[in-house]
């Protein structure tokens, strides 16, 4: 059953991170898809465990929800490692200040379609992934910030030095008189600039280091 469910829902993704233009009702369709998975089987689950004891539903029922998150979660996590990956590969095919626009597309691009997935799981985000947080699972989040974390850990990790390079290169070409676009530095220095979930690898450091002692990130 939820091969069913997720095949369907993963069409809509795929949709979604290829920027195609959709009718509206469509979004309302994926976030239905995931509510309806998550009720259909909380709604037999709990019909199976009729036959139980009082204190058995509840345990049966508790695992079964469970079950549910976390293969819904563990499949978007998935979904979004791919994507990435496929970004870095890319990445690596630019260098200089082509990589930095590059980077600033694929960044902004990557902002506009995780708002949207945020939407439609916004069902998992507000029962099983809140009740994972809240229990104290430091390794799961809602699903906007781990997108974010996916993206620092495949992808900022791997790219840091070489933006550094580039945002080397392009301060020099500043200082020898050369106009440059400075908003070539938006994408870079957003995400540098947001609160960071994870603890930062020193290639990450020393390109913040970097755009701060040039007044690039505050």
């Amino acid at each position: 059953m939820i091969e069913e469910f997720w095949h369907d829902l993963e069409v809509g993704l795929v949709k979604i991170f290829r920027m195609e233009q959709l009718p509206p009702n469509y979004y309302m369709e994926l976030y239905v898809n995931v509510y309806d998975y998550s009720t259909f089987l909380s709604v037999r689950s709990g019909t199976e465990d009729q036959k139980q004891e009082k204190e058995n539903k509840a345990r049966i029922g508790s695992k079964k929800n469970d079950s549910i998150g976390a293969t819904y979660y563990n499949n978007l996590s998935k979904f979004i490692t791919n994507y990435v990956e496929y970004v870095l590969k890319e990445c690596r095919n630019y260098d200089g200040e082509n990589l930095l626009i590059h980077f600033n597309a694929q960044w902004n691009k990557f902002k506009s379609c995780t708002k949207t997935v945020d939407g439609i799981f916004a069902y998992l985000n507000r029962h099983w992934i809140k009740k994972e947080i809240r229990e104290g699972n430091s390794n799961v989040y809602v699903s906007h910030t781990l997108a974010l974390v996916i993206w620092q850990q495949v992808l900022m990790d791997s790219l840091a030095s070489a933006l550094t390079a580039a945002v080397i290169g392009l301060i020099d070409k500043e200082r020898q008189g050369i106009a440059i676009d400075s908003t070539i530095f938006e994408g870079v220095a957003a995400e540098l600039g947001r609160v960071d979930i994870l603890e930062q690898s020193e290639d990450l450091e020393v390109l913040r280091g970097v755009l701060k002692n040039h007044n690039i990130l505050g």
